[in-house]
């Protein structure tokens, strides 16, 4: 398991502190940044979000749905970055 793996699950239970101090904002951009590396570590550091994310899919490693999902989970940590 590389680094970013690693550290997912203790990342994700402090986010989850962050929600209940009701500061969603912190809580999403920590979610766009574990939502990024478990794809880069999926497929590599390849360009943008968009292009990993179609990768994943022409891979076979994630359907349609989940990818839309995930890329509007992604959507709203980046706009809560830029707040």
């Amino acid at each position: 398991m590389d680094g970013c793996a690693a550290g997912i699950k203790s990342r994700v239970y402090d986010f989850g502190l962050y929600l209940g101090y009701e500061t969603l904002e912190l809580a999403t951009m920590g979610i766009r940044a574990i939502i990024d590396c478990v794809v880069t570590s999926r497929v590599g550091d390849i360009g943008g979000f968009a292009r990993k994310l179609e990768t994943m899919r022409n891979e076979g490693l994630i359907s349609e749905i989940p990818a839309e999902i995930i890329n509007a989970a992604f959507n709203a940590g980046s706009a809560a970055v830029h707040r």
